[in-house]
């Protein structure tokens, strides 16, 4: 049910509402919340963000377009940014900001800050700051890349592909 006072509408808590066109909010906050759109407590905002999470994909924030696209059963994760973490489908407690930040398959525990940081990444406990910072880190893992494509060219496993540091561009 719904009342109108003035210039505002109240809709109750058992109100279904469908909106075919713009929703303007100005002055106000939108709170989402909940089991979006299936598993436990996800959140999802933008085109197609978080649209094949499955029963099993718990407490994910994702907001825009493309984002979280792939995510089916992966936990915890938060992408912030057009395509962040796009082709994460069960990586665990990653964090991407950014355009294309961190689009990757499996990698648990990595943190991506910039437009395409470890872009190409299938590994675990990654830091990555900076524009393409660390991407093309495919193998390895614990490695940390700040700067502008600080590490992007990483493609080896074993100990040259582990708990490396790069700082500065390229």
């Amino acid at each position: 049910s719904s009342a109108s006072t003035g210039a505002f509408t109240t809709i109750s808590a058992s109100s279904n509402v469908d909106f075919n066109g713009n929703l303007d909010v100005d002055g106000g906050t939108i709170k989402l919340d909940g089991d979006y759109p299936t598993g436990t407590q996800n959140v999802a905002l933008g085109n197609t963000a978080l649209d094949s999470v499955q029963a099993g994909g718990e407490y994910n924030t994702i907001i825009g377009s493309g984002a979280g696209t792939e995510i089916t059963t992966g936990d915890n994760n938060t992408a912030v940014g057009a395509f962040a973490l796009d082709a994460n489908q069960t990586g665990t407690t990653n964090t991407a900001i950014g355009y294309a930040a961190l689009t990757q398959t499996t990698g648990d525990g990595n943190t991506a800050v910039g437009s395409n940081a470890l872009h190409n990444t299938t590994t675990t406990t990654n830091t990555a700051v900076g524009f393409e910072a660390g991407y093309y880190s495919t193998a390895g893992g614990a490695n940390t890349a700040i700067g502008y494509r600080a590490f992007k060219g990483t493609t080896t496993s074993g100990n040259t592909g582990i708990h490396n540091v790069a700082v500065g561009q390229d």
